[in-house]
């Protein structure tokens, strides 16, 4: 309906209430007795002011003042009016909360049919709002969800990280004690080994956020296709979260893989420079897969 139709319809209802509040007094149900005819004519006052204030487009005027005419002469037909306003004002949710409170109070008033009817019109337009707002709360709640999951599985890589690094410091101490007998070469062994070891699992932490970015970015993908068009601003929102959830794994990912790298590297190389001991020496690396990194042990005889 165009909105000049509307608001012609709007204003016609607006006179009807004019003229309904001068016998407001003999049927509103909200009356206990009749108002006066001072609180009749400010009534009508505040009715033609509100019809001035819609005719310029003050939606929110007019519906403060027809609260006020209400205040005056509760008639139910103030509701129609208050949703006339709302609704030639684009405020559906406010509109059909007025039309609903005005067939409530009087369901078989002047106005029931024209307000069922906008009732009719408004209704699907609000329960889709209503639809698309709890969905586009649900997908942030999943984005935070998936967040502080991502945060969680970074501090516990941290957490072993730290596991081995401990684990290599202690083995450091023990064989310090023991490289005096030894000529030097198991102990400088024995620091490759662990160094070596420390390299791998933090490699194999690199891993891990890799494939977290791979996966996070993949989800993104999904969201929005190849160009980066996005259905709505809620996936949108969503699919920016994933990207930079990305980003964050993927430079954890690189410093990880980097430092494991050097790590590995100069355990191999710590090994192979160590050297040679009287006796025979048996050594065993062994990484030990998890769902969230590596990590590695070494045993041996010397």
């Amino acid at each position: 309906m165009p909105a000049s139709t509307r608001l012609t319809r709007g204003l016609f209802a607006l006179v009807l209430g004019v003229a309904a509040v001068s016998a407001a007094g003999l049927h509103s149900p909200a009356a206990a007795q009749a108002p006066s005819v001072e609180k009749k004519k400010l009534a009508k006052q505040y009715v033609e002011a509100g019809l001035a204030a819609q005719g310029a487009g003050d939606y929110d005027q007019a519906v403060a003042l027809y609260r006020k005419a209400y205040e005056q002469v509760p008639h139910p037909l103030m509701f129609f009016n208050i949703g006339q306003a709302y609704r030639l004002a684009g405020r559906d949710e406010e509109a059909l909360a007025a039309y609903q409170k005005y067939l409530a109070d009087d369901p078989k008033g002047a106005k029931a049919k024209e307000a069922k009817g906008f009732i009719s019109e408004i209704e699907p337009r609000v329960t889709k709002a209503r639809a698309d707002a709890a969905e586009k709360t649900r997908i942030t709640a999943d984005a935070e969800a998936k967040r502080k999951a991502a945060e969680a599985a970074a501090a516990e890589v941290e957490r072993k990280r730290r596991e081995v690094e401990d684990l290599a410091a202690q083995r450091e101490a023990e064989a310090r004690k023991k490289r005096d007998g030894s000529g030097g070469g198991g102990g400088r062994k024995r620091l490759g080994l662990i160094v070596g070891g420390t390299g791998v699992a933090v490699i194999g932490a690199g891993a891990v956020f890799g494939v977290l970015a791979m996966r996070s970015w993949n989800e993104a993908k999904e969201l929005c296709d190849d160009d980066r068009v996005c259905a709505d601003e809620s996936n949108a929102a969503l699919a920016n979260d994933l990207a930079e959830t990305t980003r964050q794994r993927g430079n954890l990912a690189t410093v990880f893989l980097g430092v494991g790298g050097a790590a590995l590297a100069a355990g191999i190389v710590i090994y192979l420079t160590a050297p040679s001991g009287g006796g025979r020496a048996e050594h065993a690396i062994r990484v030990v897969p998890s769902h969230d990194g590596a990590l590695a042990t070494w045993s041996g005889r010397w």
